[in-house]
């Protein structure tokens, strides 16, 4: 896993928890509202593997 992929990861599990938003979540990762949605989705239903995509 790359550091991206930890980094995107760790924040991801920050949404599902509650601590960050969506829109926080996207400018720290700079991406879109709508990349987010997708990976939390994802992260959600597949697991972590989905960060690698």
């Amino acid at each position: 896993m790359t550091k991206r992929e930890v980094q995107k990861l760790i924040v991801i599990n920050k949404i599902i928890d509650g601590i960050l938003t969506i829109r926080e979540a996207a400018q720290a990762l700079n991406l879109s509202e709508r990349q987010i949605f997708r990976l939390k989705k994802g992260v959600k239903e597949q697991g972590e593997s989905m960060v690698y995509l």
